[in-house]
């Protein structure tokens, strides 16, 4: 590796030059040139070099829809700025400048193979959901999320907890169809942090891991939590269908907005399917 071209957001809520500067310099400090670069523009990387994103789950997500849209399959890391960064914490990587260096370019670097999902024409990485978790991320402050970070989403929860709507959901697969108020699909192991859905859950599974509730209500929703918090399996609580499968349709009674990797990217009716192009990521 002779390169980098580090790709930001200057309009993302953690934006820092000086935190771009130091990450430079980490490099420069391991004779690795590096080029800056908006996350918003095409990146093509050097020879003999890769891209880097600074920032979260979203930035990264747009760059790995550049590069499926472009055809290419470009090595890429990620320094963890954002406001959860599941895809980071899957990685194991450091957010010191000089470790997060060292981990790319050292003896112990190594290289990772994940696939993404889509859902219809724009696509995911760790996470997306149906739900209580959606609604929560469809109403969130922008305001209180740049103030208090990922806490602005418990904000919003405890918020929807008065009012508790609920949705009819229809999920079709090849070879059924679940009624259900909620579901989740898993694409990688971190889950709204440190915590897992399912403990087999990876990045680099060939297939989605849907888990279908077929109720959502408060207690439901505790009970979740309860399990998550716990270390449990969410597919072992009573409510709970899981289906490992490539793809399927969900619709709605209702409007129904789908979170996906901590946006809101899109609303029922959708289709999700695996796309078998992998990424591959460096840490």
């Amino acid at each position: 590796m002779q390169s980098v071209r580090l790709l930001f957001n200057p309009l993302a809520g953690n934006y820092s030059a000086r935190l771009i500067d130091r990450i430079a310099a980490a490099f420069a400090a391991r004779k690795i040139s590096a080029t800056l670069c908006d996350v918003t523009a095409p990146a093509q990387p050097p020879a003999n070099g890769h891209i880097c994103v600074i920032g979260g789950d979203g930035s990264l997500r747009h760059v790995v829809a550049q590069q499926l849209a472009g055809g290419t399959a470009q090595p890429l890391s990620i320094y963890p700025a954002g406001t959860v960064n599941l895809i980071a914490r899957e990685l194991h990587c450091s957010d010191n400048p000089a470790h997060f260096a060292a981990q790319l370019i050292g003896p112990k670097a190594q290289t990772h193979t994940a696939f993404a999902a889509s859902i219809n024409d724009d696509l995911f990485l760790a996470c997306a959901t149906v739900g209580p978790d959606a609604l929560a991320v469809d109403s969130v402050s922008l305001t209180l999320k740049k103030r208090i970070g990922r806490s602005a989403y418990a904000v919003s929860l405890l918020r929807l907890f008065l009012r508790w709507p609920r949705c009819k959901l229809s999920l079709t697969f090849a070879d059924r169809t679940l009624q259900c108020e909620a579901f989740t699909v898993v694409k990688a192991r971190h889950y709204a942090g440190p915590w897992a859905l399912e403990n087999d859950a990876a990045m680099g599974n060939k297939f989605l891991t849907v888990l279908a509730f077929s109720t959502m209500r408060r207690r439901d929703y505790a009970a979740l939590l309860w399990q998550v918090l716990r270390g449990k399996p969410a597919s072992s609580l009573s409510n709970v269908t899981r289906i490992d499968c490539l793809s399927f349709h969900a619709a709605a009674d209702g409007h129904a907005p789908i979170q996906a990797d901590g946006d809101v990217i899109a609303a029922l009716p959708a289709r999700f399917a695996l796309i078998e192009t992998p990424i591959t990521y460096l840490a």
